[in-house]
């Protein structure tokens, strides 16, 4: 699951800058003079307008692109469950219980997969 999510975010990350392959991608941050502002400017895009912070009891059926909602979706649980994950690895209790916060049916997923 972490390498979907890695992989999601890169796609993402890709067709936000609007360039056309990583190599394009990691070009653009090595040639703005501050990396960490461009990086932080890419992920602020991508948690706004990608990253769904509201899960829905059911799929939405509105939209016309399943396709983009599955990706969000995806993206959404792989970034949660890499927040667990980093706060286990950390020892952070706190970011641990923040986490966990969450419906513990995306937690039962993040669970599953790991297994």
């Amino acid at each position: 699951m972490e390498l979907i999510t890695v992989a999601h975010i890169l796609s993402a990350a890709v067709h936000i800058t609007g360039v056309p392959d990583l190599e394009g991608l990691s070009k653009k941050i090595l040639s703005s003079d501050n990396h960490f502002a461009a990086v932080s400017s890419i992920a602020k895009t991508l948690c706004s307008d990608v990253v769904t912070v509201s899960f829905a009891a059911k799929p939405s059926t509105g939209s016309a692109d399943c396709v983009m909602e599955y990706a969000k979706e995806t993206l959404s649980l792989g970034l949660l469950l890499l927040e667990f994950n980093d706060a286990i690895r950390e020892g952070d209790g706190v970011r641990v219980l923040t986490v966990s916060a969450c419906p513990s049916a995306f937690l039962h997923i993040a669970f599953n997969i790991r297994r």
